[in-house]
């Protein structure tokens, strides 16, 4: 069965995660049709689901690089195109952007807390203030930390999503915009005569004149076996926590080091887990479960109500880190057919939904007019390129 889609205005996405619906979403908003192909229960699609949610700036104002200030410009845009989402949609999407604190349990561990996050600078320049245990449980709650907790580190400009709205709500209005999905899995991608791509699966090929691959950690197998050999990736397999509450509780977010909670309503999640492998089994899951339950007791301390929940769920996935630790953004060619160009998003590792719709206006407007905006040099993917 061949599918031919060759209208300049038809684009294809492969990937399913907040990546390739981003992209989704400003293509419809840009006037573009859209397809998109993926399986909804890839790993690369459940690395997105098992997000933590929490969106933190701290550290990035005083780091400089252009992934830290990619990854601010994300942050601080993420609210936004939330509220965006919305407006769209028609559909409320639980988030909060009013700070987020992160614990310490004594004066010598809120001092090294300060040196790893801010290098000496001064506290007021980024707005973060000091909390004693009497302002934390103002913002947390009396019953989310144990006593041995002393105060905490405010991060008045930090925030959190639901990660599992934000998609669905994503889904839900793509869908009602006409857009097309597929649960093919393509498995290769061939440069058609003159311009245009042909996406490979098991029903035939589908022929289209711009394509996005945002397909994860199924990115590197897709572009080997379409002859572009790119080095660089790595598989990062974490696991989220999903737990309920009694009673409706405080919306809240806490962080420590690279770990985040999130309370909101009834609901609760903690993750994530980091592991350098691309395999999720029953072993993986236990091993994890027990890790995330002593990670979080170490976050809340002994005596914690939210340290006692019941465990609800898993949600597992495998993200990619780059060599670099830096995303990759921008298109390939093809060698033998150097007028087609393949547009990748991928590499965001821990930071998709900050990385996301700033990645996806940058391939709309190389889709649009050739090349991307300027900053986004140090991404390109040719960097990989052997």
């Amino acid at each position: 069965m061949n599918n031919s889609s060759r209208s300049p205005n038809h684009v294809a996405i492969i990937g399913r995660g907040i990546a390739g619906l981003a992209t989704a979403y400003r293509l419809v908003k840009a006037g573009y049709q859209v397809s998109v192909f993926g399986r909804p229960d890839s790993a690369s699609t459940a690395a997105s689901w098992a997000a933590s949610g929490v969106s933190t700036a701290k550290g990035l104002n005083s780091a400089q690089s252009p992934v830290f200030d990619l990854k601010l410009r994300g942050h601080y845009n993420l609210p936004r195109w939330i509220r965006e989402i919305e407006a769209s949609s028609g559909k409320s999407i639980a988030h909060d952007f009013h700070g987020v604190s992160e614990p310490v349990v004594s004066d010598d561990d809120l001092k090294k807390l300060c040196t790893r996050v801010y290098r000496e600078r001064p506290l007021d320049l980024f707005g973060t203030k000091i909390f004693d245990r009497t302002q934390l449980d103002e913002v947390a709650g009396t019953q989310t930390f144990g006593p041995e907790i002393q105060g905490a580190l405010f991060y008045p400009q930090d925030g959190w999503v639901d990660p599992a709205e934000l998609l669905g709500t994503l889904q839900i209005f793509l869908e009602n915009t006409k857009v097309s999905f597929f649960d093919d899995e393509i498995s290769r991608i061939v440069p058609l005569e003159n311009k245009g791509l042909s996406l490979k699966c098991s029903r035939g090929s589908f022929d289209f004149e711009d394509v996005v691959l945002a397909a994860g950690i199924g990115m590197e197998k897709i572009l080997s076996d379409s002859g572009l050999s790119v080095r660089g990736f790595g598989g990062v397999a974490g696991c989220t926590m999903l737990f309920s509450l009694p009673l409706p509780e405080k919306a809240r977010a806490v962080t420590r080091k690279t770990t985040n909670l999130l309370i909101h309503d009834q609901k609760g999640r903690f993750g994530s887990t980091k592991a350098k492998t691309s395999k999720i089994d029953e072993e993986f899951l236990l091993s994890h479960a027990k890790i995330l339950r002593e990670q979080l007791q170490l976050m809340v301390g002994e005596g914690s109500k939210i340290g006692l929940s019941t465990l609800d769920s898993l949600q597992s996935g495998v993200r990619v880190r780059m060599k670099d630790r830096t995303p990759i953004m921008g298109y390939l060619r093809f060698p033998q057919c150097l007028n087609s160009r393949l547009h990748v998003l991928g590499g965001f590792y821990t930071n998709g939904f900050q990385f996301a719709d700033l990645g996806a206006q940058g391939i709309v407007m190389s889709i649009q007019s050739g090349s991307m905006p300027a900053g986004f040099e140090s991404f390109s993917p040719t960097r990989f390129l052997n």
